[in-house]
């Protein structure tokens, strides 16, 4: 568990090891306090040494792979992903199903599923003080949150149906058996 929250908002970051040092950098940039819940990896090395650093309004939680990682998102206010290397990610799904606001880094599949300022916030992969700004830009805005949040929402109800992706996922096929049809030599010579 996350423990005593002191009425901080609590930003999560459901991942294994990501670029979870750069929401620790924006951290100190960051003045409005938070507790920032790493779920998905352990307190070690690189990442236990960054938040120690971390100014004291703020709190830094590492919680360790568990089965119950959905738990988190309804005690967050936020769920951030800071990857650069990313494709359809399922946290980021499943934290816009729950409705809740969601950040992540603007590379990768993540604008692929978010359009930032509407179902989401894209942020500069590496820049902490970008973080920085998202956090507190969301975080003080509880009417973009909500915006976001529902349109967020919307979208994975709309979009990420089973119905919805059997469907693309039969459109794809579909197209590669036109490509593979068109390359085959005819059977007239």
């Amino acid at each position: 568990t996350l423990g005593d929250t002191a009425g901080r908002p609590v930003v999560v970051v459901v991942a294994r090891l990501k670029d979870q040092h750069v929401l620790l950098g924006a951290l100190a940039q960051l003045q409005r306090p938070i507790v920032l819940a790493f779920v998905g990896i352990e307190a070690n090395g690189r990442l236990a040494g960054l938040a120690r650093t971390v100014p004291p309004r703020h709190r830094v939680v590492f919680v360790p792979p568990t089965e119950r990682s959905l738990a988190f998102y309804h005690i967050a206010r936020v769920a951030a992903l800071p990857s650069r290397i990313e494709g359809l990610s399922q946290a980021l799904l499943e934290a816009m199903a729950l409705g809740l606001p969601v950040m992540a880094s603007d590379a990768g599949g993540n604008p692929e599923l978010i359009s930032s300022g509407e179902t989401g916030l894209l942020v500069a992969s590496l820049d902490p003080a970008a973080w920085a700004a998202a956090l507190d830009r969301v975080l003080g805005d509880e009417a973009l949150a909500r915006r976001i949040a529902r349109a967020g929402q919307t979208l994975v109800r709309r979009m990420y149906t089973m119905e919805h992706t059997a469907a693309r996922t039969e459109a794809v096929y579909r197209e590669a058996l036109a490509r593979r049809r068109a390359l085959l030599p005819t059977a007239s010579g």
